[in-house]
């Protein structure tokens, strides 16, 4: 029992530890070796509750920390935070993985990455505030450091914007927290709905819409990923615009049918807005990592549309469509990455033609480009589709418009497969080696549940239909 009562300990310390050994490692293969055997063991620790998907509960962890601020180590699972923890898992050993570019101080490097891990699923399975809240924050640091120090040309100023851009949201969560606090005695938020003025929307509102994050509060998302080593753009995408959604649901979703009744037309509005800005400004670049970046912020508005809509199903969607996004964007900022890494160019007008010399890479793009435009039968088309769904029984035709961000995410992918694949040679470009071993590895993994979560959804939809319900139903949400 104490074994199972541990687990969740575990998760997030054994990639901490993880990363202070790969630190102390004499030298980068050393560090590289624990680094991938410290996150392989926390992805393979994060795959045993799945024995245990009737009774998540065997897995809590509550002992009092400070016992004159009522503040506890308060740690549990439930459908929505297990989904993203083995989202995080799952990709930070493919990050780990894939850091072969990483040329400089990788002993550090590999520190921060399993740093970053480890705040990530302190994040979704801390159940007091306060814990929350450190964990939040502590998100910041690794990334600012994996930005700042191996990250492009205008890494400083992507890393700063970036810092500076999320710190604010959090002023504004922890504000909302205190006020949890204040009015009901406890910092176990799941107790938080009667004590809750309405006014603290806004203040939960800012600090997880930034982070997902929601239109206009964007901009610093297209900096940081374009700088980004290519690793540190897998986990931003895959899992730390995750925090804002996870916030949304955890902390907002119970209270709109309630206390913030009548926000999720605002946010509703502001999720089509996203989708379709989104797509208008993908469709205008020529860095392919700036058109990935900026389809991210149009499939987090197919996310807000989902939760806007107070239904089991487009919530449900909306979370579906949050996993999707967090494998799809990863490929295709890993394929990315291997193409600059092969022709030192993302811009558009310099590639060409790689689809006759380069099928394997070619085929990987084209799948993932199509999964990110959402082709059925891949993983983005379900989360979409249920999302639009459940969303329609209460905004009916004006849905009609988010029609126009997904044909301009359709308009985006296939315009990059036509110039990047199809286009005209460079004659400049010589014949480059396709796909490694170590790249296929690393390549392989994401591909598969691309066409795993596309072909067989309902494994999500099983897993994560009780905690969604049973957030639904404490807001009385009809």
């Amino acid at each position: 029992m104490m074994r199972n009562l541990s687990l969740l300990t575990y998760l997030w310390l054994t990639p901490f530890i993880g990363g202070l050994i790969a630190l102390a490692m004499p030298d980068r293969k050393a560090a590289r070796r624990v680094a991938i055997l410290a996150s392989a063991l926390t992805f393979v620790e994060s795959l045993i509750p799945l024995g245990y998907l009737e009774d998540f509960t065997v897995f809590t962890q509550n002992v009092n920390w400070v016992k004159a601020l009522n503040i506890n180590y308060y740690l549990r699972i439930d459908g929505l935070s297990y989904s993203l923890v083995l989202l995080t898992t799952f990709l930070s050993l493919l990050s780990v993985w894939a850091s072969w570019e990483v040329k400089k101080r990788e002993q550090l490097y590999y520190f921060f990455i399993l740093f970053l891990e480890a705040t990530l699923i302190g994040v979704f399975i801390a159940f007091d505030f306060v814990l929350f809240y450190l964990f939040w924050e502590a998100v910041l640091i690794p990334m600012y450091f994996i930005i700042g120090i191996w990250g492009g040309e205008n890494r400083r100023y992507a890393a700063n914007k970036f810092f500076l851009y999320t710190l604010g949201g959090s002023v504004f969560l922890l504000m909302a927290g205190l006020i949890g606090y204040f009015y009901s005695g406890t910092f176990s938020f799941e107790t938080w709905k009667s004590f809750l003025p309405a006014f603290t929307f806004w203040l939960f509102f800012l600090g997880f819409a930034i982070k997902i994050p929601v239109f206009p509060f964007h901009t610093w998302l297209p900096d940081a990923h374009v700088e980004a080593p290519t690793p540190g753009s897998m986990m931003l995408a895959g899992v730390l615009l995750k925090m804002g959604v996870y916030g949304f649901m955890r902390f907002l979703l119970p209270l709109l049918g309630t206390t913030y009744h009548g926000k999720e037309v605002f946010l509703f509005y502001l999720g089509l807005a996203g989708l379709i800005y989104g797509g208008i400004m993908a469709l205008t670049q020529n860095d392919i990592k700036k058109i990935v970046a900026y389809t991210s912020v149009s499939h987090m508005g197919v996310v807000v549309i989902g939760i806007a809509s107070l239904k089991l199903w487009g919530v449900m969607g909306a979370l579906f469509q949050a996993l999707a996004h967090g494998v799809v964007t990863p490929l295709l900022f890993l394929l990315v990455g291997l193409i600059y890494h092969r022709f030192h160019t993302r811009d558009l007008n310099e590639l060409g033609g790689i689809a006759s010399y380069l099928p394997l890479i070619s085929g990987a793009l084209i799948v993932g480009s199509f999964a990110s435009l959402g082709l059925p039968g891949l993983a983005n088309f379900v989360g979409e589709f249920t999302a639009f769904l459940g969303a329609w029984k209460n905004f009916g035709w004006l849905l009609s418009i988010g029609v126009i961000g997904l044909l301009l995410d359709a308009l985006v992918f296939l315009r990059l497969i036509e110039k990047v694949l199809y286009g005209e040679r460079n004659e400049n470009q010589l014949v480059i080696a396709d796909l490694s071993l170590s790249e296929k590895l690393a390549v392989s993994p994401l591909i598969l549940m691309t066409v795993v979560l596309g072909v067989f959804p309902s494994g999500v939809f099983n897993l994560v239909w009780p905690s969604i319900s049973a957030l639904i139903e404490k807001g009385a949400l009809r």
